[in-house]
């Protein structure tokens, strides 16, 4: 009875130590890249900007996005300035930097 408990205790601490299989790249072959976007001027009737969807650039650049987020900038609050303006962000897989480049988007500089 002792070393069927034993045995059951050894498998349950084995399957705790083996990773789960994920579809997701692993992390240490990401890298986040960047693009500032900006547009629109206050003041004027036009102002309204529609920023484009970084992911829809990068993907059509051939790049597999992993994920993206939009890091607002500050901008002067007087006619003339833009109305909107941004960094777009993506995390994407290292081999495919040189893809994002030519789509505009820079490693992101901590």
């Amino acid at each position: 009875m002792i070393k069927l408990a034993l045995l059951f205790a050894l498998l349950l601490l084995s399957a705790c130590s083996t990773p789960l299989a994920t579809d997701q790249p692993r992390t240490e072959a990401l890298v986040w890249v960047e693009q500032a976007f900006s547009g629109g001027r206050q003041c004027e009737p036009d102002a309204a900007y529609q920023p484009p969807d970084s992911a829809e650039l990068l993907t059509d650049a051939g790049v597999k996005v992993i994920e993206t987020r939009e890091e607002p900038m500050m901008v002067c609050m007087a006619c003339g300035c833009p109305a909107y303006a941004a960094k777009h962000r993506a995390l994407i897989d290292v081999a495919d930097q040189s893809k994002a480049a030519s789509a505009g988007f820079k490693p992101v500089q901590e």
